[in-house]
């Protein structure tokens, strides 16, 4: 995302889906890379409330491991934003990199791996081909340009008049 310094509240967006055959509840967290520029600040993870892939702070919501942890329907998909600050000062092409990790509250492993009971209805769960867990990278990348738009109107009554 091309932001400027300061910026408040920026989002970056994510996809999560379920590409199991059940449903399954999925863990968040977010890290930070050491090989950027700068870090983020006040980095918060939310959860688009409507799907609509635009963070709302007013309608999206906030995440609270434990609390609202998404659990999505096989072949069911969710927005997610990790949404941040970044300070002033910071230089026009400085990078920010962040990463949205997802774990499957049923486990994670290898592919193949057996959770007896834990599938829906109760029946055994099986660890697909990603192995319960991915981490995905996003970043902030400032930018010193600033665009400014202006908006002007010009009525062109051929009997002088000044009504449209």
């Amino acid at each position: 995302m091309l932001i400027q310094s300061p910026f408040s509240d920026a989002p970056l967006s994510f996809t999560l889906s379920n590409q199991g055959n059940g449903s399954e509840k999925f863990i968040l967290s977010f890290g930070q890379s050491v090989t950027d520029n700068f870090d983020a600040t006040n980095v918060r993870i939310y959860l688009d409330s409507n799907n609509n892939q635009i963070f709302d702070n007013l309608i999206d919501t906030l995440y609270s491991p434990g609390i609202n942890d998404p659990v999505l329907a096989s072949g069911v998909f969710k927005n997610i934003f990790l949404v941040s600050d970044i300070t002033a000062g910071i230089n026009a092409g400085d990078e920010a990199k962040l990463t949205l990790t997802v774990n499957s509250a049923t486990g994670t492993g290898a592919a193949g791996t057996i959770y007896p009971n834990d599938g829906d209805g109760g029946v055994d769960a099986v660890m697909g081909f990603q192995g319960g867990s991915l981490t995905v990278e996003n970043r902030y990348v400032v930018t010193s340009a600033v665009a400014n738009i202006v908006k002007s109107q010009v009525i062109n009554d051929p009997f002088g008049g000044a009504n449209p």
